[in-house]
């Protein structure tokens, strides 16, 4: 029996979320009946702070990180991974920088996990413009995973984050 604001600990395999095929799920009770489990749907976001990027080029890590923000300390190349729920839609991306990065592409990229290359741009766009011709936009986690990636940022560019908009 469901009990409204209590999420107990569950202690055992439930086992029924993938037989009701929902993406997102959370479970409100003891996860003893389908009443339990309630489906996200809608336009949904999908956030990270500068410290979720990594130096990639050169693969140093020559940056700062503090308060959430990412800060090169020399002319780099960054990225960060990005996890979205399987069949989602990407809609709207946008990254966010101090004014030096506005001249500098923010790239939304798919990772051909079989064949261990990208080879697909999802959104690419300067930092602080939201791109909303999304290609290839509906999440395979069967066949690719996915990353942010930037263009050479020079010393002192700051990131601040990234976002993603899309729908279940």
């Amino acid at each position: 029996m469901a009990t409204e604001g209590v999420y107990p600990k569950i202690t055992e395999d439930i086992g029924y979320a993938s037989e009701i095929n929902a993406i997102h799920t959370h479970v409100i009770g003891d996860g003893s009946d389908h009443a339990d489990v309630a489906k996200v749907t809608g336009t949904l976001y999908w956030t990270c702070t500068g410290t979720n990027f990594h130096a990639q080029s050169p693969d140093t890590e020559a940056v700062t990180y503090l308060q959430g923000k990412f800060t090169a300390d020399t002319a780099l190349t960054a990225f960060a991974p990005v996890s979205l729920p399987h069949g989602a839609v990407v809609t709207a991306f946008v990254g966010y920088g101090s004014a030096g990065t506005s001249n500098e592409t923010i790239t939304l990229m798919r990772w051909n996990t079989s064949a261990g290359s990208y080879n697909t741009v999802l959104a690419q766009v300067n930092f602080g413009t939201i791109d909303t011709s999304i290609s290839s936009a509906t999440i395979d986690n069967n066949n690719y995973s996915y990353s942010i990636f930037t263009s050479r940022l020079t010393a002192t560019d700051i990131i601040y984050g990234a976002k993603i908009t899309y729908t279940l």
